[in-house]
């Protein structure tokens, strides 16, 4: 009897506390890391983003007062596109996009990415796009940078097994995506729903701590107000919260055709 005993706690002990184990000395620990650095290196791009764009709330109507700036502000954008252009071309195709095709296919075994000259060219070149004013949110780019990161990491500090050398850029995706925003859940679900597709323990456990890591360090530095803050001032009736339900229904209906189409046609 006793024997058996010890031999149902070891086994308790095996499946209980080896796999948490596991999980916590191989993998929380590097994503806590990459969770730091991720949200530093995000918290310098959304700084200047935010300064620039408060420059622009004055340059903007100052130049509708006096509209013959346009000239010198559409010549300055063909010169910051053409700079983009020089930047972007060596790995055009790394850099192009929003970086999560690539991701997607590293994943696969079909790419490689370099870490290095795309991590710096997209936070540059992202920056030239985003600051003028042009057409570019920051969470794509964030994306890509936290991936590069976890390359970073796995590719100097840690050289992963071929099975795992992936996790590393997994956790930097989720850390990237949650420093744009400060947003832990939702760089979290991104990568489980859009990138992995994979809800194993090694991705959620260690990609939710690097996610909320980035997230506070935006927070000692933002603070908490919301990075998208749009104040309501006024509340919605009563009676036109069944139409909320429809229009929860007819959205949903038309994302599910718009992924449906793009999937099809890549």
């Amino acid at each position: 009897m006793k024997g058996e005993n010890t031999l149902y706690h070891k086994r308790a002990r095996d499946i209980l506390g080896k796999p948490f184990t596991f999980i916590v000395s191989r993998y929380l620990g590097v994503s806590i890391a990459i969770g730091i650095v991720t949200g530093l290196v995000i918290r310098v791009f959304r700084w200047i983003i935010d300064r620039t764009l408060t420059l622009l709330t004055i340059i903007y109507p100052f130049m509708g007062k006096h509209p013959w700036l346009l000239i010198p502000y559409i010549l300055g954008i063909f010169i910051v596109a053409w700079l983009i252009g020089k930047i972007v071309k060596p790995y055009e195709t790394d850099v192009v996009r929003s970086g999560v095709t690539q991701l997607k296919a590293v994943l696969l075994g079909k790419h490689r990415i370099h870490w290095w000259p795309v991590l710096w060219r997209k936070f540059v070149a992202s920056l030239l796009t985003i600051c003028p004013g042009l057409f570019l949110g920051r969470e794509r780019p964030s994306i890509q940078i936290g991936a590069c990161i976890g390359a970073c990491f796995n590719e100097k500090f840690f050289h992963l097994t071929d099975k795992d050398k992936y996790l590393l850029m997994e956790y930097g995706v989720a850390a990237g995506l949650s420093a744009a925003f400060s947003a832990p859940l939702a760089g979290t679900m991104f990568l489980l729903e859009e990138i992995t597709h994979n809800f194993n323990s090694r991705i959620l456990i260690p990609a939710l701590t690097s996610s909320i890591v980035s997230a506070f360090i935006t927070f000692l530095f933002f603070g908490t107000k919301p990075c998208l803050y749009i104040p309501i001032t006024t509340k919605l009736p009563v009676a036109s919260y069944p139409w909320l339900i429809v229009a929860g229904v007819i959205i949903g209906f038309l994302a599910y055709c718009f992924q449906f189409a793009a999937l099809s046609l890549t």
